[in-house]
């Protein structure tokens, strides 16, 4: 049986390691964002009842983990929307999650760009005591985005590796861009979409 170079056992290996690698980024972007769902939570019961929690600067360290799961993101990112239409960025890079992962990733987005506002007045005008609690309030929405994105994208990558989630046509050439029709390759016409949740 003879094997293209993308299709043979050795890239087969190597696309189940990357995948692992990406899965294990995408659990620690996971845990990012429940903690960071957590400490949002934790500051709204705060700011309302002072008396009962007071957060330590700790929570400051899920600022500096974005860092370390955005990076792998980025990469992953550019490479499996590479040759895509810009427009199409955010399909294409989540084509490869289930359907209420990417809901989930604009739900948290939109939360963050929605309490923006509401945190700046909270910080305006609240007391200075309260001043800490509401600045992690504002902060966390933004933790909780930028980790949902992570986890998404990460998620996305991976089950596209591990499952050779790509649109091919007639020749098995793969094609990135999901409004394409011929290949770039060699100009045949492109199969049906594969994808893991893009239905619906």
């Amino acid at each position: 049986m003879a094997f293209t170079p993308e299709r043979s056992p050795l890239a087969a290996f190597g696309r189940g390691f990357m995948a692992a690698v990406l899965y294990a980024f995408a659990v620690l972007a996971g845990a990012g964002l429940i903690a960071s769902a957590v400490v949002h939570v934790l500051s709204l019961v705060g700011a309302a009842f002072p008396f009962l929690i007071t957060l330590p600067d700790s929570v400051f360290a899920l600022h500096f983990g974005i860092f370390i799961v955005w990076l792998p993101t980025v990469l992953a990112s550019s490479k499996i929307t590479e040759r895509s239409p810009e427009k199409d960025f955010w399909k294409t890079a989540l084509r490869g999650a289930p359907k209420w992962v990417r809901i989930a990733a604009i739900v948290f987005s939109a939360y963050a760009l929605a309490s923006m506002p509401l945190g700046i007045i909270f910080l305006s005008f609240a007391a200075s005591d309260l001043a800490p609690t509401n600045e992690v309030g504002v902060f966390s929405a933004f933790w909780m985005a930028f980790y949902a994105a992570a986890a998404a994208t990460l998620y996305s990558a991976a089950n596209i590796l591990r499952f050779d989630l790509v649109r091919r046509c007639t020749q098995g050439h793969p094609v990135v861009s999901l409004a394409a029709a011929f290949c770039e390759q060699c100009g045949s016409p492109v199969l049906d979409k594969v994808g893991f949740g893009m239905e619906g």
